[in-house]
């Protein structure tokens, strides 16, 4: 009577104990694979907002850039202009 082993249903403790492993392991892969999906969408969207904000940031240096060159041409027309003027106002009064 004594020799009477327990019944198990086919698995010994070792076959529980790997399918334990495995079970963990598949949960963590699961969850690398959605920590990697989400920092896949953090980088994206990072790429997204750098590149929209570097455009809209280029645009605006640009529209800087042609609006002080047109300052500048303006001021320097005007000058030529006074000096022009100044001297032909000068030059008739002499006359």
């Amino acid at each position: 009577m004594n020799n009477v082993e327990p019944i198990n249903n086919g698995f010994s403790p070792d076959s529980k104990k790997q399918d334990a492993i495995e079970a963990q392991d598949e949960r963590n892969r699961v969850i690398n694979e959605r920590s990697r999906a989400q920092t896949m969408r953090i980088m994206l969207g990072v790429l997204i907002t750098v590149s929209v904000l570097g455009g809209i940031s280029y645009i605006f240096i640009r529209t800087a850039v042609i609006l002080t060159i047109f300052a500048l041409a303006t001021a320097l027309t005007n000058l030529y202009f006074y000096v022009w003027i100044g001297t032909t106002v000068y030059y008739n009064r002499k006359l």
